[in-house]
């Protein structure tokens, strides 16, 4: 985009944008091109990574959610609560490619999906009382729970197991297994691994107590 174009979007003096995109491009957060339009560099994913690792409450996380990926191939998603729903907040992506879906910054809900329903078996009664009252939900599969009173039958047993298992609820073909993580302000999260339907129910034991563990490490 070129500097005329963003002044125009924010309606600020072209004179301003340019001596910003002089300084950004100065310690190499863009990139200049022959035609005079700016890129975003490559550091800004190197500045997004340290970003949240120096989040102390998560640094110890990515590294358990590194070693899940490795011993599992599955895609490992870290996710945390906010305004009804669950935001992606970082991701190791896994050998399947149909659960490339949930990336960063993307969103999901709390009714269908592994990541979204065990942090809404982690809400306080009185948030969580405020979200069954939106029932019923949208389905997004035959499989997907609607009525407040499936789920609630949900947290229940997510909350007596300590994990919750997706089965095609949110993607035909796709499932999860997910536990809950907490940030330092008290905010529930989630740490789940997702790979085909097929692989989650062929791994169960084996994949749950690993995610289980990494539950602990997480929060520890």
């Amino acid at each position: 985009m070129s500097a005329a174009h963003v002044a125009n979007a924010l309606d600020i003096p072209r004179s301003t944008i340019v001596r910003l995109i002089d300084g950004l491009a100065d310690i190499d957060l863009l990139t200049i091109q022959g035609n005079g339009t700016a890129d975003l560099s490559a550091r800004w994913l190197a500045l997004a990574d340290a970003a949240s690792v120096a989040r102390s409450e998560w640094g110890q996380a990515r590294q358990a959610m590194r070693d899940l990926a490795e011993s599992t191939s599955c895609t490992v998603t870290l996710s945390v609560y906010h305004d009804g729903a669950v935001v992606c907040l970082d991701w190791l992506p896994g050998l399947a490619s149909e659960v490339l879906h949930l990336m960063p910054g993307r969103t999901s809900p709390l009714h269908a999906g592994a990541e979204g329903r065990v942090v809404l078996g982690s809400l306080p009664e009185s948030e969580l009382g405020k979200i069954l009252a939106k029932a019923p939900f949208e389905g997004f599969t035959p499989r997907t729970m609607i009525t407040a009173e499936e789920l609630l039958g949900d947290v229940a047993r997510s909350r007596r197991q300590g994990y919750t298992m997706s089965l095609e609820d949110a993607w035909v073909g796709v499932g999860a297994i997910a536990v809950p993580v907490w940030g330092a302000d008290g905010n529930p999260g989630s740490i789940a691994l997702s790979s085909t339907s097929d692989e989650i129910l062929g791994h169960a034991q084996e994949w749950t107590e690993a995610i289980l563990e990494v539950g602990e490490r997480a929060t520890t």
